[in-house]
């Protein structure tokens, strides 16, 4: 069980949690704990290291499956968003696709918003690709559109202390400014 239980999570497109994973196996007397002690112990004979992920190459991933490139608008938007989300302890309530998915779905709807393009095509590939639904995108696209709501402070903060020790991409203050300058347009929206 716990052989498969750690090839379900290195291959599989989805991930099953390991209380859920043990209730199908149907194995009686075996645990949730059995499940991640055991899984532990093998990990470790095999001396597997974990690799930590973030969600800016699920977002490159699904830009080169849209088509596009990482000089494009709508992904400039997805790395913007994904860089205000390092700020945000809150960001680590989602997984990284998913918050990379729900950074592409939220650009997609501004830019429709300002250019008025229209991405159906756009999002029904996201959505296969990425196996995340509008419903599943509700909760990161909303966390997303506050800490849109709340990037003005950035500028702020950076026009109060220009030579901070934190270095800002200038490219985030052009997107700050765009967005503020279409603040109209995206009063529904956010």
């Amino acid at each position: 069980a716990t052989a498969l239980f750690i090839s379900a999570k290195l291959f599989s497109e989805f991930t099953i949690e390991a209380v859920d994973f043990v209730h199908f196996m149907k194995i009686t007397g075996f645990t949730r704990t059995h499940l991640l002690e055991s899984e532990r112990e093998v990990l470790m004979s095999l001396n597997f290291r974990a690799q930590f992920t973030y969600s800016l190459p699920f977002a490159s991933a699904y830009i080169a499956q849209l088509g596009g490139h990482e000089t494009s608008p709508q992904y400039q938007l997805v790395a913007y968003l994904l860089d205000l989300s390092l700020l945000s302890h809150q960001s680590l309530w989602f997984r990284p696709s998913l918050l990379a998915s729900a950074a592409h779905s939220v650009a997609l709807d501004m830019l429709e918003i300002v250019c008025n393009i229209v991405s159906d095509k756009e999002r029904s590939i996201l959505e296969e690709m990425s196996r995340y639904t509008e419903i599943n995108l509700i909760a990161p696209k909303e966390f997303l559109k506050q800490l849109i709501r709340d990037s003005h402070v950035l500028a702020e903060v950076h026009e109060k202390y220009p030579l901070c020790q934190f270095e800002v991409d200038k490219k985030n203050f052009m997107l700050v400014e765009w967005l503020h300058e279409h603040s109209e347009k995206f009063q529904d929206y956010f």
